[in-house]
């Protein structure tokens, strides 16, 4: 972004010995954003904003680079770039209270989902460097003690730590080991929406300056995966385990049915690998235990046949026999096609082919109950009945293409493809005479001599 900017905003003055910059040829210095605040503003400034128009949230996960001393590099802890899940709100002073009670809960929800219970807020007020008058800074802690006092938490004073712009909130997260991390942090801005000139204009008509909220909810995502993997020892939970599941199998006359297991978890929306290679099955549990794998499913020729799997859980001891049903419509071989209907979030698109029913299903399949079928193919029962005849040109007909006996005929295009096919892929004839191109030279592609006239 152009020099200019970050002079106007205050950033050059405050921060430019850690800026990356670079001069082009028209002698303009241009630097790697350090922070999203600016951009935010700019895109505010798109339009004209009335009071209905805020609150008006601006999210942004982008990548920030901040000339950090090589002594305070650390690992995923302190980087030179690095992605700031920032946000900005541009409200009014009145909606100051409300914003920042929802951002504080939605930050401490998020910390409690990821095993985080202590967490500490801290107050910053005015530090010694910073742009506005007295005026505006005590309006701005004054807004921000309200907001965090109608919430109900606990804080402590963190004097002279704010941003050079506004007060803030910092949440700070103690870790297992009793180490603290700053992360998210909310802060109240009423200085840097007036310099690039961002308003909006109130109920009388006039132009007023809107109040900004910085939020960030992780502050760096890179840091916060570090804090995460050194919080769980690498032990990640189950739902945040990159892979959740390994099928390891004894011997290769258990390959078949490790892959039908992981397909079968791979539909229910788990990470699975398998692994068959040719190695002792000891090994393979060292290695996945190692690797903090949360889930070891143990696989051979007896568990194949009898339709069970040996199970070991992370930090267990031993191992469990459980049966594994497989349902016979995970192991029915189906065709597929690429989704091309609209129902393909539902359901995969079965391509109708000759040993189809009219639904383009199997024949076992055509007179069953909707509601017994897999929750997929109920899920895409009610959608096609529900949303078909909101298509274009399905008026008169049912999604299995035949006519619709309540309905009358239809104005649109006629459909003529038996057996259903997914609205993408059918078939429209245009009768002659409504806008069809007459073919020239007709006579001579076909060679058969005129009709006699009756």
């Amino acid at each position: 972004m152009d020099r200019s900017l970050w002079e106007q905003s205050g950033h050059w003055d405050k921060f430019g010995e850690n800026m990356f910059t670079t001069e082009a040829k028209e002698e303009r210095v241009f630097a790697l954003k350090p922070m999203n605040c600016p951009g935010g503003v700019q895109v505010y400034k798109q339009g004209i904003k009335s009071y209905r128009d805020l609150p008006l949230r601006i999210a942004e996960s982008g990548k920030v680079h901040r000339f950090e001393p090589s002594g305070a590099l650390h690992g995923l802890m302190s980087l030179r770039a690095f992605t700031q899940d920032d946000a900005h709100i541009f409200c009014t002073e009145a909606q100051i209270t409300q914003e920042c009670r929802t951002v504080c809960q939605l930050i401490l929800n998020i910390y409690r989902d990821f095993g985080f219970e202590d967490v500490r807020i801290k107050f910053s007020d005015r530090p010694a460097k910073r742009i506005g008058s007295d005026a505006i800074w005590d309006r701005s802690e004054s807004a921000l003690k309200a907001a965090v006092d109608a919430t109900g938490l606990s804080y402590t004073t963190n004097p002279g730590e704010g941003a050079f712009y506004g007060p803030k909130l910092e949440f700070v997260l103690r870790d297992v080991i009793g180490r603290d991390w700053q992360c998210g942090t909310l802060q109240v801005d009423l200085n840097l929406p007036q310099r690039p000139g961002a308003f909006y204009v109130g109920p009388d008509g006039e132009k007023y300056s809107p109040v900004m909220l910085h939020r960030a909810l992780f502050g760096s995502l890179e840091r916060f995966t570090g804090i995460l993997l050194e919080h769980y020892a690498g032990k990640l939970p189950l739902w945040l385990a990159p892979v959740q599941v390994v099928i390891a199998t004894i011997t290769s006359d258990g390959d078949s049915y490790a892959n039908e297991l992981a397909g079968l978890l791979m539909t229910h929306g788990r990470r699975v690998e398998t692994d068959l290679r040719n190695e002792k099955i000891g090994y393979k549990i060292r290695e996945h235990s190692l690797a903090k794998v949360p889930v070891l499913l143990v696989v051979g020729k007896r568990e194949a046949k009898e339709g069970t799997v040996s199970l070991r859980r992370l930090g267990r001891e031993g191992s469990e026999t459980l049966p594994c049903a497989r349902p016979s419509y995970v192991s029915k071989p189906k065709r597929y096609a690429a989704p091309v209907s609209p129902f393909a979030s539902c359901r995969k698109t079965v391509l109708p082919t000759k040993q189809s029913g009219s639904c383009g299903r199997p024949r076992d399949e055509q007179d069953a109950d909707p509601e017994e079928l897999p929750g997929l193919e109920a899920l895409h029962h009610r959608a096609v009945r529900h949303f078909w005849h909101q298509l274009p040109g399905t008026a008169g007909l049912d999604p299995d293409g035949e006519p619709s006996v309540a309905a009358g005929p239809s104005s649109g295009p006629r459909f003529t493809s038996r057996p259903f096919m997914p609205p993408d892929t059918v078939r429209i004839s245009r009768p002659s005479g409504h806008g069809s191109r007459p073919r020239a030279n007709r006579s001579r592609q076909r060679s058969s001599p005129p009709r006699p006239s009756s």
